[in-house]
């Protein structure tokens, strides 16, 4: 059960945030509050980066500017307190990118772990209410490997495992099958009218594919891949795109 304090906290994180956007505070402190005995501040500085400090005892323990920094309060590991979570914005190439990091207050302050997400945000998803919160992050790079009109990505969740991100197959094991399911009716829809000359389908087959492929590693489902492709692929370039997936994601 997490602490009222702890659920305040989020809700004003939230807040200020959102409000933030609406309204021009350059220079100004636009969120200030304590957590576990920490200060953890929010302002806009001159240039419109966001800066974000914590401290204890007046001792600055992270002090971070970014484009945009985005805060979460949840629960990702064993113990009974929540984590800060921090997704940074940034540019690199023209591209607008999200990584995120996580700190742990207990039992001093500290970096745990880190993540990129690409362009997407992370999701926390509970599938028992007993158990602490999971991390739920996108395979973005896929986009780049599987050009595709569809927006279909696998994805693989988290939990936080002495203060390392760990991947979790257990408790998400109906939503990897689920999602298997579905490619696979994807895929029988879209291979009606498959020719294996109209690259723009083809692609969008591979793309589903490779969703299938990522979702069966990061889960441990005992389904080959190998019979899929078989099933639902008969272009003359299976072999090749067998072994791309397995060179990028072996």
């Amino acid at each position: 059960m997490k602490l009222k304090q702890n659920n305040m906290s989020m809700v004003k994180i939230t807040f200020y945030i959102l409000i933030f956007f609406s309204i021009n505070l350059l220079g100004q402190e636009i969120f200030k509050d304590k957590i576990y005995g920490y200060s953890i501040s929010l302002s806009k500085t001159k240039s419109e980066k966001f800066n974000l400090v914590v401290s204890k005892n007046d001792r600055k323990l992270l002090n971070l500017t970014f484009p945009v920094i985005q805060l979460y309060l949840y629960n990702l590991d064993s113990d009974e307190n929540d984590e800060l979570i921090l997704v940074k914005r940034y540019l690199e190439n023209a591209d607008t990118l999200n990584t995120l990091l996580i700190y742990k207050f207990f039992p001093s302050f500290r970096f745990c772990d880190s993540i990129q997400l690409g362009k997407y945000f992370p999701e926390f998803i509970k599938f028992d209410f007993e158990k602490p919160y999971l991390l739920k992050v996108y395979h973005f790079e896929i986009e780049e490997y599987f050009k595709s009109t569809l927006p279909d990505l696998p994805f693989a969740f988290y939990t936080l495992a002495n203060c390392e991100l760990k991947i979790e197959n257990e408790e998400s094991f109906e939503a990897y099958e689920a999602e298997i399911y579905y490619l696979i009716d994807q895929i029988y829809q879209l291979k009606k009218n498959l020719s294996c000359d109209d690259e723009n389908k083809k692609a969008d087959l591979q793309r589903l594919l490779a969703c299938i492929y990522v979702n069966l590693l990061n889960s441990e489902i005992a389904i080959r891949f190998n019979d899929i492709l078989k099933e639902n692929y008969n272009c003359p370039d299976a072999i090749e795109f067998y072994s791309k997936l397995k060179e990028i994601y072996e």
